[in-house]
């Protein structure tokens, strides 16, 4: 089993984002992602967003 790092982060000009954290290594990344894939499914959270909040802010700004 894997220690998650849960949080709810509020980005202005982007909105509410929920964060789940682990520690993995080289090894062991992909069983830790599969936990974290069933962590957001048990709490409900059905859309993953891989991009950083800049990369966010910066598509936003440059679609308008």
């Amino acid at each position: 089993d894997y220690a998650f790092r849960v949080a709810i982060v509020q980005v202005t000009d982007l909105g509410e984002f929920v964060e789940l954290e682990t520690l993995a290594g080289p090894v062991d990344w992909q069983p830790s992602r599969d936990a974290a894939l069933r962590l957001a499914a048990r709490l409900g959270l059905e859309q993953s967003e891989r991009r950083s909040y800049l990369e966010l802010l910066l598509e936003r700004d440059s679609a308008t």
